[in-house]
């Protein structure tokens, strides 16, 4: 039986896969996409280049963080115009993304240690608060010369 597998990307995005195993998880995810051939096979010389537009697109060799997924649920909610909004219907399945975002947790205890005036992402220190640990996690997975 396939298992589901969570990939945290280094731009920040994550991606949930269906796979055999870690491997194939990767390959399914194009993270195992070779920037050179790839390169080549669309007729580009700076493979540097493609490798980082790869990378900013969550594709090709970069760093991440892979392990299964314990509970999962997502709702497809049909939108008018006949695309999907996927949203997450648990807490279990939203613990199940925090667990590989440590700044956003770090900062939904912060919200709820502080006592704002008004707690909601109206408030611009809230909304602060979340985009400062957004960035964070953006950049978390990034290799620092």
């Amino acid at each position: 039986m396939r298992k589901l597998f969570m990939i945290r990307l280094e731009n920040g995005n994550s991606v949930i896969v269906q796979a055999d195993n870690r491997e194939q998880a990767l390959e399914f995810a194009g993270l195992t996409v070779d920037p050179a051939k790839q390169a080549a096979a669309m007729g580009e010389r700076d493979v540097a280049g493609l490798h980082l537009v790869l990378v900013h697109e969550g594709f090709g060799p970069q760093n991440y963080t892979i392990r299964e997924i314990e509970n999962f649920l997502c709702v497809a909610h049909l939108e008018d115009d006949g695309d999907f909004d996927i949203s997450l219907e648990s807490g279990e399945g939203s613990d199940e993304f925090y667990k590989d975002y440590p700044h956003l947790c770090e900062a939904e205890r912060e919200h709820l240690r502080r006592k704002f005036t008004d707690p909601t992402f109206d408030n611009p220190d809230v909304r602060r608060l979340y985009q400062e640990a957004v960035e964070k996690e953006r950049t978390r997975l990034l290799v620092v010369s």
